[in-house]
């Protein structure tokens, strides 16, 4: 059961999707929302959007929740207001997923290919995104210590999020590589039709 939170939290409430967040940020690129997740997102997405500020949804703590096929993305701190659910939390339907490989790790996948999107499957998304740090914040103030320790599990995140995708339909799966500016990572994003 979660516990009773600092009198300044009052307003908020636990999330009811803790066990589904992610290191990941969401962005409107083009039109269509897009959940970015490791090396060099958040400046990647800034720049595929030509940092307008209405397409930045989302930054570093985001649940991944489903509709019957759709996967969704939303602001989940690990608490949420909930006069501010159809604003800052509300939901967002994901047309993509991507996870932006490092320096290091773009050398061994791409050796001598170019730089490009890579389709993958959700597994191989997962299992990198299972290995970032759980991130919400306000989950300690939420949660007890045995919730914690299994929100923060490795392997519980990696089992979740593969029932979390198994089935969904609409959603690529994606790895980018890492690039020398992040308006050349940005320009690569908004060039992809999705």
């Amino acid at each position: 059961m979660p516990k009773q939170p600092p009198p300044f939290f009052a307003q908020m409430r636990a999330s009811e999707h803790a066990e589904s967040i992610y290191y990941a940020d969401l962005f409107r690129i083009n039109g269509k929302v897009w959940a970015l997740t490791g090396t060099g997102k958040s400046d990647a997405g800034r720049a595929a959007t030509a940092k307008r500020r209405d397409d930045d949804l989302a930054r570093d703590s985001v649940a991944f929740v489903r509709d019957g096929a759709m996967l969704m993305g939303r602001y989940d701190p690990g608490a949420l207001n909930p006069d501010m659910l159809n604003d800052l939390h509300a939901l967002h339907p994901l047309v993509a997923v991507v996870y932006c490989l490092s320096e290091t790790e773009t050398a061994k996948a791409f050796a001598n290919r170019p730089l490009e999107l890579v389709d993958v499957d959700p597994e191989t998304v997962g299992l990198m995104l299972s290995k970032s740090v759980y991130p919400p914040p306000m989950v300690q103030h939420f949660f007890d210590d045995n919730e914690l320790a299994h929100l923060y599990n490795d392997e519980r995140r990696l089992r979740h999020w593969l029932k979390l995708t198994a089935g969904t339909s609409g959603v690529r799966w994606l790895l980018a590589p890492w690039m020398p500016t992040a308006a050349d990572k940005g320009a690569l994003y908004a060039s992809l039709v999705v």
